[in-house]
C-alpha cells in the first residue's frame, strides 16, 4: 500500500479482505477458516504486533490518524453480539465498545473520534446506523438510514438501501445531519464515495454475479447523475483514488480462477489504463 510508511510485507497463506494503515502500523483482516477470522497488527518494520481474533471489518480515518474495526460475527454464525475498537496513532490500547444485542455489526467510517457503524436486532434484518462518539463514549443511532452501506469521509452524507426485496432494490443518499434524503436511486446499487464526495460508485440492481460484476458506474453525488460507466468481464471491486480516478479490480472471466489487474479509471475522460500488471494471483484494493 503506498501512504505514509515503507512496503510491508503481511506474513502468512491466509487471504486478505482488507487493509489499512494506521499512520505508520499496517493493519489487514484475514479469513482463517470460513468460520473465523482475525486482525494482524504490524509495525513499522513488519514485526506482527498482534492479532485479534474475529475481527471482520475495518476502516481508518482520512488522514490516517485514527482507526476503527469490529468483530461482528461475519464469519461465524453462532456469534451473538459485537464489538466495536478504535484506535488513535499516539495513544495505547484501543478504546472497546461492547454491542450484546446488536448482530451484523460492521464499521463503515472514522472521522475523528466519531466511529459510524451498522448493526441489526436480528440476523437477516434491515441494519441500523450508529455513531460511536469516542471522547465522550456516547452511542446514539441514527433513526432515519435504513441498511446503510457507505459513509463518506468527512461524516456528512450516507448511503443506504430504502427498498430491499425479491423484485429488486432502492438506495438513497442522505445527509446524516439532518437525515434529509438527497435523491434515490433503483438503477444502481450505491456503494463507496469518492474522497471529496464529487461521485460514489453505482453497481447494478440486485445482489450481483456468482464472481463480480460487468458493470461499474459512478454518479454525482449532488444529482444521483450518471457520470461514466465501464464494462468488462468481471469487476469485483471498485475504490475512489480522488474525485477523478477509479481503481477496479478487473477479471478476465467470470470464474474464481482467472487472470487479474488492477486497473486505473479516469472520470473525466473515460480513459482507463494498468495500474498492475496482468496476474494470476489474487490482488486486493485497499482502504
Amino acid at each position: 500500500m503506498g501512504g505514509v510508511g515503507s512496503p510491508v510485507r503481511v506474513p502468512g497463506t491466509k487471504e486478505i479482505i482488507a487493509a489499512a494503515r494506521l499512520w505508520d502500523i499496517t493493519m489487514t483482516v484475514q479469513v482463517a477458516t470460513a468460520t473465523s477470522s482475525f486482525l494482524m497488527v504490524q509495525d513499522d518494520s513488519g514485526k506482527v504486533a498482534t492479532v485479534i481474533r474475529s475481527v471482520d471489518s475495518l476502516a481508518t480515518s482520512a488522514d490516517g490518524k485514527y482507526v476503527a474495526f469490529a468483530s461482528g460475527g461475519q464469519f461465524s454464525d453462532h456469534q451473538s453480539g459485537g464489538t466495536v475498537y478504535f484506535e488513535e496513532h499516539t495513544t495505547g490500547p484501543a478504546d472497546v465498545l461492547r454491542q450484546p444485542k446488536l448482530t451484523d455489526v460492521s464499521v463503515l467510517a472514522v472521522v475523528g473520534h466519531a466511529v459510524y457503524f451498522r448493526g441489526g436486532t436480528k440476523p437477516g434484518d434491515a441494519w441500523d446506523l450508529y455513531r460511536w462518539d469516542t471522547d465522550k463514549m456516547t452511542v446514539r443511532k441514527l433513526p432515519k438510514v435504513k441498511s446503510p452501506v457507505s459513509v463518506t469521509a468527512d461524516g456528512t452524507l450516507v448511503a443506504g438501501m430504502s427498498i430491499f426485496t425479491d423484485s429488486g432494490q432502492c438506495t438513497v443518499v442522505m445527509d446524516l445531519a439532518g437525515q434529509l434524503q438527497r435523491w434515490r436511486t433503483c438503477q444502481y446499487r450505491l456503494d463507496r464515495f469518492s474522497p471529496g464526495d464529487a461521485f460514489v460508485v453505482g453497481l447494478p440492481p440486485g445482489t450481483g454475479e456468482p464472481y463480480g460484476e460487468k458493470r461499474t458506474a459512478v454518479l454525482d453525488v449532488k444529482t444521483g447523475k450518471l457520470l461514466r460507466q465501464w464494462t468488462a468481464p468481471s469487476l469485483r471491486a471498485a475504490v475512489a483514488e480522488d474525485d477523478d480516478h477509479l481503481l477496479l479490480q478487473w477479471h478476465d472471466q467470470q470464474e474464481p480462477k482467472s487472470r487479474s489487474a488492477l486497473v486505473r479509471c479516469t472520470v473525466s475522460t473515460g480513459q482507463c489504463e494498468l495500474a498492475t500488471p496482468l496476474s494470476p494471483e489474487p490482488l486486493l484494493l485497499g482502504s
